[in-house]
């Protein structure tokens, strides 16, 4: 549909005007920028301009003009980056010739171009519908859990702790379409399950720190848990790593180095009972880490371990170090720009992998909470700083959206401080972090899954009292 003649005059009118009351700071400032640019660009911009003011006519929606000042300021911020100057009346002037220029030759974009350009540049700056609603409850209410998807698409939660810190032997099933919380059984024994992770075959192997360290392994399917062996070595602050052919990493703690191996029964190991068989070592990783450190299983097979402390006076480790299956030997990878402690570390789908927030110590004693946000390209072999979060936090819980954004839920914006309700989100393609709502209720070291549906389930956790928490809120996190 043609836009009526009058109604292109007036619009352009206006931009005419607008351009001659813009401040003379301001206006050397762009005038110089936009004339160091070539004509084509001063072409664009002002066509541009044209349809934002159009659409500002039209009573479009806020999602479709953001859109268009996004690609303005873009396009505007390319053009300050010239560096030769001319006379701000010149520019004036040749502005004013292409306005006439555009009216004359009717060179506007047709709705189609505006559509493609909507669709382009509309992600970049539509605002994020965010709704939070209870969906059920845990049986137990409990935090510092890891839940597990599973792949019928319920979800297994083993232990965690409950109030005042009493470490849970139950393990519940939950259902994503109905809400509804099953028990699959206990543990045969108190136990203090430190890490739970899915197994190839649909099984979760737990480990327990209490009793000479124990391995165990669940299986949904029969509803029944097993212990298959203990480790070879005391152990505090380890992490596991499960890889696809079955294998089973326990690496490091407290006072360890060393990696110890579980692995199959036979060969075939996805259809025999996961055993430990001789709790062979692996090798020594080159730092001491005691807790708070990830492994991150890259393309190639080998592994990342990515922060921890070194001790128990929390000195973190900045050391990334590369673990190789094959040759058995552990390198430097690199450093982290900004050591903490308690960080998330957020694999991505793309390969990249994300250190988001945590403590660090400042001084002797004191610590203060991180908000900086650090980028590590495995393929590119860098480390570098992303950005930072709204809020400085610990203890939150994370899920990666299926549109790239990454979900930062709950947590403390301050060291022993109450648990925060605030929901922001990392957009690392557009290079923003935005709040986008509140929880119900706010909690720290809740279990989050983001599950295949785009739905968010956001599990337990602390609230303000330090009691554990059984409801289930469910997040939805969209666009405009």
């Amino acid at each position: 549909m043609g836009i009526p003649r009058i109604t292109r005059f007036i619009l352009l009118s206006a931009l005419s005007l607008s351009l001659a009351a813009i401040p003379s700071a301001r206006a050397d400032s762009t005038c110089n920028a936009l004339l160091r640019g070539t004509e084509a660009s001063l072409h664009d911009l002002a066509k541009l301009r044209f349809e934002l003011d159009r659409k500002r006519a039209e009573g479009a929606s806020g999602a479709v003009t953001r859109a268009l000042e996004a690609e303005y300021a873009m396009k505007e911020s390319e053009i300050l980056k010239s560096d030769s100057f001319l006379d701000p009346d010149a520019l004036r002037a040749r502005l004013t010739d292409e306005i006439h220029r555009i009216q004359q030759n009717e060179d506007f974009d047709s709705n189609e171009q505006m559509r493609v350009r909507e669709e382009q540049f509309g992600a970049m700056a539509t605002a994020t519908e965010f709704h939070a609603r209870k969906v059920g409850d845990l049986l137990e209410a409990r935090s510092t859990l890891h839940p597990i998807l599973l792949p019928d698409g319920r979800i297994l939660i083993a232990g965690g702790e409950g109030r005042y810190g009493k470490e849970l032997t139950s393990v519940e099933v939950l259902n994503p379409t109905t809400g509804q919380a099953e028990k699959l059984g206990d543990f045969p024994y108190r136990s203090r399950i430190k890490a739970s992770e899915l197994l190839p075959d649909g099984r979760v192997i737990a480990l327990d720190l209490s009793d000479d360290i124990s391995a165990n392994v669940i299986d949904p399917a029969k509803n029944t848990i097993r212990q298959i062996g203990k480790f070879r070595e005391r152990r505090n602050g380890f992490a596991l790593q499960v890889f696809p052919d079955g294998r089973v990493w326990v690496i490091g703690g407290l006072r360890q180095r060393s990696v110890e191996v579980f692995r199959s029964k036979s060969n075939s190991g996805l259809k025999q009972l996961l055993r430990m068989v001789q709790s062979q070592h692996w090798g020594d990783s080159l730092a001491s880490r005691w807790g708070d450190f990830t492994p991150v299983l890259l393309a190639n097979g080998r592994v990342l371990l990515i922060g921890g402390k070194e001790s128990s006076d929390d000195s973190p480790v900045s050391l990334i170090e590369e673990l190789d299956p094959e040759n058995g030997t552990a390198t430097e990878w690199g450093h982290l720009l900004e050591p903490r402690i308690g960080a998330s570390v957020i694999p991505l789908k793309n390969g990249q992998i994300l250190v988001v927030g945590g403590r660090k110590k400042v001084g002797q004693s004191a610590e203060e909470l991180v908000s900086s946000i650090e980028m590590i390209d495995p393929a590119q072999g860098t480390v570098e700083k992303w950005g930072d979060l709204l809020e400085p936090r610990i203890d939150f819980g994370w899920a990666e959206l299926p549109d790239g954004r990454v979900l930062i839920v709950g947590g403390n914006c301050e060291r022993n401080g109450p648990p925060v309700s605030s929901v922001e989100t990392i957009d690392l393609r557009n290079h923003v972090v935005e709040k986008v709502g509140d929880l119900l209720e706010a909690r720290h070291q809740p279990g989050v899954m983001a599950l295949p549906d785009g739905r968010v389930w956001m599990m337990g956790g602390s609230g303000a009292d330090a009691w554990g928490l059984s409801s289930i809120e469910e997040l939805k996190v969209g666009r405009e």
